[in-house]
């Protein structure tokens, strides 16, 4: 995996109405930018398994309905 760089030229794509965004802290996740993007190039993403409760046990507002377990 490629490690990323700053670009100081970066300007982060604004969402439009009906785009469903995540906001963590400062950070602002496009999440249908990123389905998108995932769906041209799936060859680009490598897809890993993980154990939800994991996850589910320090986010607690995560709608496990939209994952498969």
């Amino acid at each position: 995996m490629k490690r990323m760089k700053l670009d100081p030229t970066f300007e982060p794509c604004q969402p439009v109405e009906g785009e469903e965004v995540f906001a963590n802290g400062i950070i602002r996740w496009n999440i249908s930018k990123m389905q998108e993007y995932i769906d041209a190039h799936p060859e680009d993403i490598e897809f890993l398994e993980m154990d939800m409760k994991l996850l589910t046990a320090e986010y607690t507002n995560i709608n496990l309905n939209h994952f498969q377990l």
